[in-house]
């Protein structure tokens, strides 16, 4: 069994009852829609035998009671395929982004934001074809085929010459699906980079347009879509004769032609076979093309399932590998942060040199340094969103790795750039802690000097985001920093969060973080001199290792890293 079949069969053993079952029925149904042309052609049969049919009522009412019987097999076995398609993409999607949220911060980079879209979306999708309608489909196909010939072989053996055509679309057929695999995966290949070039180029309008290189970004988008477009062509310039001499060789034309041979036999035997051949062979005709395109949306489903199961993969449960997290609880009461020897590598390239370093409990470090110098990494380590090649980080004594797990009930980060998503504004500041009620919402929100804002919007904290309501980049970076401090962290991080805002929202975002140090333990990665200067703690970071590390005010006074920054920072200033 190929890869691609073998996952896709691992992943439908989670719905294996109710496909049973859905797909029993969908013979069950098939079998009775197929009743009514048995009944038509044994009637028939017997009065062109010289026999008078006695009772008319039977034959009609056996084959009126199978239609409302197929029928309602078809509805039902329809409705518990739809419900076990809906159950199955819900579990694989919240597998896939448990597990991505859980991964490390190069995993998900290496993977790329429109891969990681194109999988939960597209990839699942194309499942639901799979379970709801191709198996079913392909296997009603079969029934009807195998029956039908099977019954023309009994009535009417002569009439299988007519048979010709549909055994030759067959062929044609299997000859068209050999190398499919490979041209399914450059056709997945095609669309990530149509959906890559995509994204990008909706991501950078706004630098694209301001620095005037929009049509630069639109060629890149323009390659990405011809790129697909040529070998969508070109696979269809391959298959659609193949296609073509199909959809003729299955038509009725074709198999009336090769049923008229019958009319060869005796008076009586002609009757018989020729009805025989143009009832049953149709009927089993009919269903080929839903056939070929079932087996088209199985192939495709398999070849989804197979990038499913190596995201799953790739990015791991956030469980998995780790039985001894569940043993070991997060440190009570305040919490300082070391590393030991970290060394972190990028590629070929170490970026993270023999970090060794503390951040004290209940403190404010602040983490400056040239820029490059590897802060923001030193910060996405020390959170555990990247791993360390070498090295150990802890929280108190207890190793990061074995608190990954309860990393998200502990600890808040804000980065440069405030991220929310559409929904109410309340939605959006209880993120982490969903069915937060609003009056904790509000109490975080004057914490982060944004309250009056929000109240003031059109529906308050009821006002939905993204739908022409605008904010200011600090009032968003500040409606951030409100769920952060919803999560009530035992350690907070931040990237440079006041640089890229207005002065006001920088100096809210300030006095916040002051009233916070006393409670938690604040790592913060800033350039600015003012707040280098009030920190508890400053830790300068150069070339990717600790330069050095101490009171703000003895470094400043001394003749290292953070003096020379200060002393570049006032003669630019002062220029």
């Amino acid at each position: 069994m190929s890869t691609d079949w073998r996952a896709l069969s691992h992943l439908l053993r989670r719905i294996r009852t109710p496909l049973i079952i859905g797909l029993s029925l969908e013979v069950i149904a098939s079998l009775c829609l197929l009743t009514p042309l048995v009944v038509a052609v044994f009637t028939v049969s017997h009065l062109a035998g010289g026999k008078p049919l006695t009772d008319p009522v039977w034959p009609l009412g056996l084959a009126a009671a199978a239609v409302i019987i197929g029928g309602i097999a078809r509805s039902a076995s329809t409705l518990v395929l739809h419900r076990a398609d809906n159950r199955l993409q819900l579990h694989i999607r919240r597998d896939l982004l448990t597990n991505v949220r859980h991964s490390p911060l190069e995993t998900v980079d290496r993977a790329g934001g429109s891969r990681i879209k194109q999988i939960v979306t597209d990839h699942v999708d194309a499942l639901h074809h799979v379970i709801a309608h191709a198996i079913g489909n392909a296997l009603s196909a079969l029934v009807l085929v195998l029956a039908g010939l099977a019954l023309l072989i009994w009535v009417a053996p002569l009439a299988t010459v007519a048979l010709a055509p549909l055994i030759a679309a067959v062929v044609l057929s299997r000859r068209q699906r050999r190398g499919m695999g490979p041209h399914m995966r450059e056709y997945q290949a095609a669309s990530h980079d149509l959906d890559r070039a995509s994204v990008e180029f909706v991501q950078g309008i706004t630098a694209l347009k301001v620095f005037h290189y929009s049509e630069t970004g639109l060629s890149r988008f323009r390659s990405a879509a011809q790129r697909w477009a040529t070998f969508v062509e070109s696979w269809a310039r391959r298959v659609t004769p193949s296609m073509t001499a199909q959809q003729v060789l299955l038509s009725p034309i074709a198999v009336a032609a090769f049923a008229s041979i019958t009319l060869l036999l005796p008076q009586n035997q002609a009757a018989t076979t020729l009805l025989a051949a143009m009832v049953l062979i149709p009927a089993m005709m009919s269903p080929l093309w839903s056939l070929a395109f079932a087996l088209w949306d199985i192939t495709t489903g398999a070849d989804a399932a197979r990038t499913i199961e190596e995201t799953l993969r790739e990015c791991p449960s956030p469980t998995e590998g780790n039985a001894a997290a569940s043993t070991l609880s997060w440190p009570s009461g305040p919490v300082s942060l070391h590393a030991s020897a970290v060394s972190v590598r990028l590629g070929e390239r170490d970026i993270l040199r023999d970090i060794n370093l503390t951040c004290p409990a209940t403190a404010t470090t602040v983490i400056t340094g040239p820029s490059g110098a590897g802060k923001t990494l030193l910060l996405e380590v020390l959170t555990g969103l990247r791993p360390t090649h070498t090295g150990i980080v802890s929280i108190n004594e207890t190793p990061l790795t074995s608190l990954q797990p309860q990393l998200n009930d502990h600890v808040s980060a804000l980065w440069q750039r405030p991220r929310i998503l559409r929904g109410t504004v309340a939605e959006n500041i209880a993120l982490g802690r969903p069915g937060t009620d609003i009056e904790a919402c509000q109490r975080v929100a004057r914490e982060a000097d944004i309250h009056d804002r929000l109240q003031a919007l059109p529906q308050g904290y009821d006002t939905m985001l993204g739908e022409g309501i605008d904010l200011s980049g600090g009032e968003l970076q500040r409606l951030c920093l409100a769920r952060a401090l919803l999560a009530e962290p035992t350690l907070i991080v931040l990237d440079e969060p006041t640089a890229s805002i207005d002065r006001e929202s920088a100096w809210a975002i300030d006095k916040a973080l002051r009233n916070l140090a006393n409670r938690c333990t604040v790592i913060r990665v800033d350039h600015r001199l003012d707040v280098v200067m009030s920190a508890d703690h400053v830790i300068v970071i150069d070339e990717g290792r600790v330069a050095e590390a101490g009171k703000p005010d003895q470094l400043a006074a001394g003749n290292g890293t953070l003096a020379s920054l200060i002393d570049s920072q006032t003669a630019v200033t002062t220029a």
